[in-house]
Formats: C-alpha cells, sequence, structure tokens
C-alpha cells in the first residue's frame, strides 16, 4: 500500500556558483523555467492568499522581478540569483531551492547570538585544542576578515531570504561556521582570520583558521546534459522530508546546537537517578527537585527517526517510568527541524488522557492529489476490521493502524475529491487525512508537563507545541516558534539551472482559535529567551526559571 506519511518539516538549503557565461538560447529556456516556477506557486501553494493579505506578496511581481534580473544577468550565478529571488520571496521556511552542487565548507565551531553578542558554544576540541585555539565557549566573535560578524549574519540572512528575524539569525548562526553550496552562495575556502573577546579577561585575541573545504565535483560541462535528461516528475504529495536536517544539522554528536541533535544544548536540571540506555531513541532522565520532587525530562530532537515503530516503543516505555515515578515532566523540543505528522501523533497520544484536538488544514487541490485520493480510496475498499487495517496500511510512522484511521482518511479524499471537482483550487480547512482528535494511547501521562521550544523550532515543531497549547494540555516555555505552517511538496523537472528540486508548502494549517501557524509561529505562555549570563554561566538562570514555572503547575 502507498505510504501515508506526512512530513511536516522545513527546507533551508544552499548552492554553488557557476560563472559560465550565458547566451541568448539559454536566456530563452531560463526565462521559460522562471515563468514555470511562478506557475507552480501559482497554482499548488497552498498559502498564497495568506501571504497576499498577510505579507503584500505579489507573485506577477515577483516574477516580473526575476525576469529582469535575469535578463540582466552575465553569467549562470546571477540567473540563478534571480530564480532563488523568486523562491524567497515567499518568506517562508518550507520553500526553497537546491541546486546540484557537491562543494561545502565548514569551522570546527560553533555561535549563538544572545543581546547582540555572538558567542561561541561549542568547540570540536579533537579539531581546534586550547593550544591551537586558545579560546572557550562564551567568548565572543567579533570579526571574520576584519568584517563585523553582525554584518556577516546580516549578509547570511539577506542571502537566505528574510522571514521571522528571530529565526533568521538563528539560522544565520548556524550558517556562520558551516556554508554548502546548494543554494547559490559562494563558498569560503583557506584561510580565515578571527578576531575573538575572551569572556574572562575581555581581551581580544585574532586568530587564522582554515576552512575544511570540499571542493565543487560537478563541473558545468558535466551539469548542463545532466539536468536535461532528467524525466518531468509530478508534484509529491506523499512522504518528505525538508534537507535543513541535514544542511544545519550538527557535523558531530557532541554538539548539542544544530538542528535534531538527540543531546540537548541545556545542561542537566538536576543530578540524573534515573535515565535511558544510549540505545533509547531518546534522551530522558529523572531528577529530585528542591522541594523534594522527582521531576522527568524528555529531549523530543525531531519528529522523523530511522525507525519509527522502535521510537513509538522507547517513548512508550519512557512515559510508563515516568507516569509511575514523578511529579511532573519537562519536554526539551529546542532546534526541532519536524518531521511526520503521524509520528507527531503518535507521540501526543502519550501526554493526555483526553483526547487532543488537531489544526485543520486548508490543502491545495490539484490532479496529482486526486489521483491519490482515488488510489487510496480503492486501495482502502477492503479494510473491514483493525486486523485488515494492521496488515494492509504500512508505513504510518509509528501511529496505530485501525478500522477507523482508514475510515477517516477514506472521508478525507472524499472531501478533497468532491472540492477538487468544484474547481476550487484550496480546500475549506480539513483535518489531515481525517484525524480529527487523537486518542489517548493505552500508556499516557498525566501529570503537569512544561514545553520547552524556541526560534528554530520548525514545521512539527511548531505544531506540537500548538496543539498541546490548544488543548491547554501544557505549558510553553521559551521563545516563539519559526513558524512553518503546513506540509512540505516537492517538484522536480529537466532545467537549465542546474536546480535539483523546488519545494514549496502544499498546505496551510490553522489552529483551533482559526489563526494560521505559517508566520506566526506558537508564542509561549511563558517568555524565556537565552541571555549572555546563561551561555556563560550554563544556563543557572534559565533552568531557575524552568524550575520556577515546575512549582507553579504542580499541585
Amino acid at each position: 500500500m502507498k505510504s501515508f506519511v506526512i512530513i511536516l518539516a522545513t527546507a533551508f538549503l544552499s548552492t554553488h556558483v557557476f560563472a559560465q557565461t550565458l547566451d541568448a538560447n539559454q536566456k530563452v529556456r531560463l526565462k521559460q523555467e522562471i515563468d514555470y516556477i511562478g506557475s507552480l506557486y501559482g497554482s499548488v501553494y497552498a498559502p498564497k492568499a495568506w501571504k497576499e493579505s498577510h505579507l503584500g506578496w505579489n507573485l506577477p511581481a515577483e516574477i516580473a522581478t526575476a525576469q529582469t534580473k535575469l535578463a540582466m544577468a552575465q553569467n549562470m550565478h546571477e540567473a540563478r540569483a534571480a530564480v532563488a529571488g523568486l523562491i524567497k520571496s515567499t518568506k517562508d521556511y518550507h520553500v526553497s531551492f537546491s541546486f546540484y552542487s557537491t562543494e561545502k565548507a565548514t569551522l570546527p565551531f560553533q555561535v549563538k547570538t544572545v543581546e547582540g553578542k555572538t558567542l561561541i558554544v561549542y568547540i570540536d576540541r579533537d579539531k581546534l585544542s586550547e593550544t591551537a585555539f586558545p579560546f572557550e565557549v562564551g567568548d565572543e566573535v567579533l570579526t571574520l576578515e576584519q568584517t563585523p560578524v553582525a554584518q556577516v549574519l546580516k549578509e547570511l540572512i539577506q542571502d537566505g531570504g528574510p522571514n521571522i528575524p528571530e529565526t533568521d539569525l538563528a539560522v544565520a548562526d548556524l550558517m556562520l561556521t558551516r556554508r554548502g553550496a546548494r543554494s547559490n552562495l559562494i563558498v569560503p575556502h583557506g584561510p580565515v582570520t578571527l578576531s575573538i573577546k575572551r569572556a574572562a579577561d575581555d581581551t581580544v585575541g585574532s586568530i587564522s583558521l582554515a576552512w575544511e573545504y570540499t571542493p565543487e565535483q560537478l563541473v558545468p560541462a558535466q551539469f548542463q546534459p545532466f539536468a536535461l535528461k532528467q524525466q518531468q516528475q509530478p508534484l509529491v504529495t506523499s512522504p518528505m522530508f525538508g534537507p535543513v536536517y541535514s544542511e544545519l544539522a550538527s557535523e558531530t554528536a557532541a554538539n548539542p546546537y544544530g538542528l535534531g541533535g538527540k543531546k540537548s544544548f541545556l545542561p542537566d536540571f538536576g543530578t540524573r537517578i534515573w535515565q535511558t540506555a544510549d540505545d533509547n531513541e531518546f534522551d530522558a532522565y529523572i531528577y529530585l527537585n528542591n522541594d523534594g520532587k522527582l521531576i522527568g525530562v524528555v529531549r523530543i530532537p525531531g519528529y522523523i527517526v530511522a525507525d519509527y515503530d522502535k521510537a513509538v516503543k522507547d517513548f512508550a516505555g519512557i512515559i510508563a517510568h515516568l507516569e509511575k515515578n514523578t511529579s511532573a515532566l519537562v519536554i526539551d523540543q529546542n532546534n526541532n527541524p519536524g518531521g511526520s505528522v503521524f509520528y507527531l501523533y503518535a507521540l501526543s497520544s502519550m501526554l493526555s488522557d483526553q483526547p487532543l484536538t488537531v489544526p485543520r488544514h486548508r490543502i491545495a487541490l490539484s490532479p496529482g492529489g486526486a489521483k491519490e485520493c482515488l488510489d487510496m480510496i480503492e486501495q482502502m475498499k477492503s479494510i473491514k476490521t483493525d486486523a485488515d487495517a494492521v496488515e494492509k496500511m504500512k508505513d504510518l510512522s509509528g501511529l496505530p493502524a485501525t478500522y477507523q484511521l482508514a475510515i477517516g482518511m477514506q472521508n478525507h479524499c472524499r472531501e478533497f475529491l468532491s472540492e477538487f471537482h468544484q474547481g476550487v483550487n484550496l480546500s475549506s480547512p480539513l483535518y489531515l487525512w481525517g484525524v480529527d482528535k487523537v486518542n489517548p494511547n493505552p500508556t499516557h501521562y498525566t501529570k503537569p508537563i512544561v514545553f520547552l521550544v524556541n526560534q528554530l523550532d520548525f514545521s512539527g515543531g511548531d505544531f506540537m507545541p500548538a496543539t498541546l497549547q490548544d488543548n491547554k494540555r501544557v505549558t510553553v516555555v521559551g521563545t516563539r516558534t519559526a513558524g512553518a505552517g503546513g506540509f512540505v511538496l516537492q517538484s522536480n523537472f529537466p532545467n537549465s539551472f542546474g536546480l535539483e528540486m523546488v519545494t514549496f508548502t502544499g498546505s496551510i494549517a490553522e489552529r483551533v482559535d482559526k489563526n494560521p501557524i505559517e508566520n506566526l509561529g506558537v508564542t509561549p505562555d511563558v517568555s524565556l529567551p537565552i541571555t549572555v549570563d546563561d551561555i556563560r554561566s550554563g544556563y543557572k538562570s534559565y533552568i531557575s526559571q524552568v524550575q520556577a514555572v515546575l512549582k507553579s503547575v504542580i499541585k
């Protein structure tokens, strides 16, 4: 049976410079391809009306701007910049592009900008010993090649396409020391000189490091025929996961500041008196707080895993243990890139003893989606019992296959087809695949939950706190999430730009209050931004404030 996973994720990509000169015939083809991409976003981009009303987005004007830039382009890099500008104009973390390229470069440390200071938060001491790099976590990066780091970050934000300032800055922090060539960026190589201010004594030191560089292997002579031999591919209405995970994930598991890391960047809230085994999908533990209460902590790094069944089983084991032994639970979802909505539902079913109402989606209606629904209805005709569902419904990302779920999916498809046949482009609000409520799993947690979020929580990382907050199940603490509000679609097509793919948002989800998640994200119940003092003192103030919230919710 066809896979039914819907991925709630996001995409940030980067790209290599092809400086080849354009001829007139190339420009004709490129112009046609920009028109095609524009038509794609005009017909199957679900948030189009929202972007127009909320941001003043004008697709015809953006297409015209891209065509003007293309007409002036002298080489492929400038032509790519024209199409990239069109795609980035959506201000949507799901919308992205990827050019074929292998070029990338990294430096073995990472930064985070807080309160106007760009601080080192991780150093790979296997590559930068204390002798070779006499700086510490908490020291402030001032310049790269005599350019103020704030200016470098500003340029990275502009290259990525400005959207939500807090999230844009956090993404630029990740990109400062890791540059991929897949989004038309010039990838640095060779030495780079940095000036760094030490936190211990305010002295400023200068040091030269070498970028760890992977050269481009897809040269223009090889690239052109490769691109044009591709087969046209339809819009993908079944599973995908945005490349943000691989692009912005940590290079090493020892670095907890990238996206989707198993270990949190937060230190333990107290001495671990119980913890999960190393092979568990989740890092979870119990500690004793100052009031003599046992508190559970679970890290949820993302909603995509290699083995969903194992992950759901691991989570159930953790929840069963915490329900029996703790007074409250902290869920750390910081830096979560998203993933499968069904896996998200499976986990959320263990966090409440009541059914959870989930967001509804206005879905872009397309012939591809209609055909998928027709196929699904036909495939599910033979499902008459739970046993049939278990046998025939595969790839549900850990969500139990049931007869009720099969009925819900068929009803969803009938609603989709009914509206498609009416000739509308965007559906009325529908529950995705007919799941209107997530029923409680027999194994579930009933005590208070504090849910930690930040500006690097995307898509599924928006949906989980939105669902739990809307159902008044958790106290959300941290900073506003990114606001990537729907599922991701992808299109591949023959082109002269060397585009591997473009991605876009196939639905726009709305919460219980009818507001979209797109561009708005989830506002925490308790605002708790990270400070300079947190990074330099091991997050003592941050943890203390979370402890205070815990105390207030424990009855």
